[in-house]
């Protein structure tokens, strides 16, 4: 995943071209673009705001502007949406180089997804700490109706124990990490260090009440939405 993919996808997404991304239209359904690649660009790579802005024709200051007013703009399911088209797309490319050139060693990349468990998160004690597992459910919509792409994730230590009893089949999280691929029998499958975890509602806790939001890095809460992802088939989660 790279800087010039990401300001693909967002043009794709918001249906303007590359000419009209890096163009110079104040309007806003040309600004809201590059504020939101940039956004993307910074949470998904490593690169920094000379080189962001650079491959939209902007200057770092351009960038810092717009990372400060994607902050005010409702464009969360915008933001996922991407994320998910960039998700498959980097999924697909993992498998033709794997099978292409099998020697080739690949990096880790750092990734946001956000979707629906499809059952309870399961911690086991692994050496000296624990890991918690999960499966996410990321859903994308394009012409051929919606596809579902499962990424396995696992939070270790404590954080994981802490957040297990919200981790239940239905509930909506976003989630953020080390995103690495793994082949069984001629498949690719996505897995997910993770890093942070946000509780965006759903689901089932153990305790038997809706599950609430809850921040991976704090106290900070978000309002629970309808029981989205509740009718998840777990014999469907290829792991």
């Amino acid at each position: 995943m790279n800087l010039q993919s990401i300001a693909s996808a967002t043009a794709t997404h918001y249906g303007v071209t590359m000419i009209q991304m890096t163009g110079h239209s104040r309007r806003p359904d040309m600004t809201l673009p590059r504020h939101v690649y940039c956004h993307l660009a910074r949470s998904l790579t490593q690169s920094s705001l000379l080189k962001i802005g650079k491959a939209i024709q902007r200057d770092h200051t351009t960038v810092l502007n717009s990372l400060k007013r994607v902050e005010k703009l409702d464009v969360a399911a915008d933001l996922a949406a991407i994320e998910a088209e960039l998700l498959f797309d980097f999924q697909h490319s993992i498998h033709h180089t794997q099978h292409s050139k099998p020697n080739r060693s690949l990096k880790m990349l750092n990734a946001s997804i956000a979707g629906n468990l499809g059952k309870d998160a399961v911690t086991r004690v692994a050496g000296q700490t624990t890991v918690t597992g999960f499966n996410v459910a990321v859903e994308q919509r394009g012409k051929d109706g919606k596809t579902t792409q499962w990424v396995s994730c696992s939070m270790w230590g404590k954080r994981g124990d802490t957040l297990a009893q919200y981790l239940t089949k239905g509930s909506k999280v976003a989630v953020s990490g080390e995103l690495t691929t793994r082949e069984h029998d001629g498949k690719t499958y996505l897995e997910l260090n993770v890093s942070d975890v946000t509780m965006m509602g759903g689901g089932q806790s153990q305790g038997g009440q809706s599950g609430g939001g809850y921040s991976g890095q704090g106290d900070s809460q978000s309002q629970p939405d309808s029981h989205q992802g509740d009718d998840l088939d777990a014999d469907s989660i290829p792991f």
